[in-house]
């Protein structure tokens, strides 16, 4: 893409800056929220299906030290940018940006090797909803080469025993989320709502599952995201501002 067709945006998170399109695929809230929701732990291996533009790799990395990341994206243009903005924050040596479908992976990848899995897959099914007059866009939202139950059976394939995958969604689906993550014995251990306000419906559910597990859920407290003034609540400013705040990456138990 030429410049002229990009934004670079500031992260706001030890430096790391992002080049994105101006229009069709941009990265959202949801894709920062899953960054800070997934458990990962310094030297984890990492592996992100549907990077896009590398978001994801770009916070985990920022969170936690030493990772290896591996992250794949079928969009040749935005897997090129993804690339482009690991260069950028001199993580090439950490981040390895792999185009091509993430349902056949699997079969690439080594199997059973990674700490964390995590996804910010298409929402929606072909044809429901308003579709976007961006072909790129409609391919990040609507599940038109991978659903969500090939998702769930790619992260399971990747996980080593005890691995955690870590997925952001609509909550409308959360019913067959559960019964995916069940069937390939992905125990859910943890689930967040987010809501625009305390007093809106949640938008987005959190849900971080664990192979072969016998862990209970623990269903956190819900993410709001505006107070009532429609301003960042202060759990959302130590998402986007967290060198002002203090916040620390995780360090295992």
């Amino acid at each position: 893409m030429k410049t002229e067709e990009l934004t670079l945006d500031d992260l706001l998170i030890r430096g790391r800056k992002m080049w994105q399109p101006k229009k069709g695929y941009r990265m959202g809230l949801d894709t920062v929220l899953l960054a800070h929701f997934a458990t990962v732990f310094p030297g984890n291996t990492v592996a992100d299906l549907g990077t896009g533009v590398g978001a994801l790799p770009l916070i985990l990395t920022a969170r936690a030290a030493d990772l290896k990341v591996w992250a794949v994206e079928i969009q040749e243009p935005l897997a090129e940018l993804a690339r482009e903005n690991m260069r950028l924050n001199n993580l090439t040596g950490n981040v390895n940006i792999v185009p091509g479908d993430l349902t056949t992976i699997a079969e690439r990848w080594q199997q059973g090797s990674f700490h964390l899995v995590v996804s910010n897959p298409p929402y929606r099914k072909p044809g429901s909803g308003k579709g976007s007059p961006s072909a790129s866009k409609r391919i990040a939202t609507e599940e038109i080469y991978c659903t969500l139950s090939q998702v769930v059976a790619t992260a399971r394939k990747l996980l080593r025993p005890k691995g955690r995958f870590a997925l952001v969604h609509k909550p409308g689906r959360l019913g067959e989320i559960i019964e995916q993550f069940v069937e390939c014995d992905l125990q859910p251990v943890r689930l967040r709502f987010v809501h625009p306000r305390v007093t809106a419906e949640a938008s987005l559910v959190l849900i971080e599952g664990e192979k072969d597990s016998r862990r209970e859920l623990t269903v956190e407290k819900p993410v709001v995201v505006y107070n009532n003034e429609g301003e960042y609540t202060e759990e959302m400013k130590q998402i986007f501002y967290p060198e002002k705040s203090g916040v620390k990456s995780q360090e295992p138990e």
